[in-house]
């Protein structure tokens, strides 16, 4: 990482997902590529950054859910499964 890249990201506030995401789609287009694979790298990491985020709100929301049942009736063994249900459905086919 540059000298730069490190000041910039120890005096920088983090951006918004939404807002590196869109960034990383504008760089794929805008970037002068001979052969398309920057391009192409580009693009997929934001894909892959937009789908992990939706991912990560899913489980956040899951997660909110089960606490919020295990509090109100204690039913843990329930409430557990309920979560993994949820967990699977989120997490998709490739890791």
């Amino acid at each position: 990482m540059s000298d730069f890249a490190k000041q910039y990201t120890k005096t920088t506030p983090r951006s918004k997902t939404s807002t590196l995401v869109a960034a990383l789609r504008i760089l794929a287009n805008d970037v002068q590529s001979q052969d398309g694979v920057a391009n192409a790298a580009l693009y997929e990491a934001s894909e892959r950054m937009h789908e992990l985020s939706k991912q990560r709100d899913a489980l956040i929301a899951a997660m909110t859910g089960a606490a919020t049942k295990l509090e109100a009736d204690g039913d843990e063994w329930h409430v557990a499964a309920e979560l993994r249900e949820a967990i699977a459905s989120v997490k998709g086919g490739e890791a």
